[in-house]
């Protein structure tokens, strides 16, 4: 019986911290406080996590998407009638924002 020696990976470092990103902390606020809002975090391949765009939408309003502006340091819709408006820094807030945005609800417990 022969077993295999591990190998290592293709991809050097922590993967987890080149995989999260600013829109991710958005993301997650979007599930755990507006989970009926359909949200999902794309990137190009081999794109750096900070690239990464958030899409959401719910219902029938159409979909729209976020991202981190690295130079203004916050939050930004891409595209749709706001496009370049900022959303803010905090993912809770922003993610407050866009649900606001679309109609739909956000039930965040109160802040500390």
């Amino acid at each position: 019986m022969s077993f295999d020696k591990p190998r290592k990976s293709d991809v050097p470092g922590d993967l987890m911290a080149k995989m999260y990103g600013p829109v991710n902390a958005v993301y997650d606020e979007m599930r755990a406080n507006a989970p009926l809002v359909v949200a999902k975090c794309v990137s190009g391949r081999g794109e750096p996590a900070i690239e990464a765009r958030l899409r959401v939408s719910y219902r029938a309003e159409p979909t729209r998407t976020i991202k981190w502006d690295k130079g203004a340091q916050c939050y930004v819709w891409v595209g749709g009638p706001d496009d370049g408006a900022g959303l803010g820094r905090e993912p809770r807030q922003v993610a407050e924002r866009i649900a606001e945005a679309l109609g739909a609800p956000f039930s965040a417990p109160p802040a500390n």
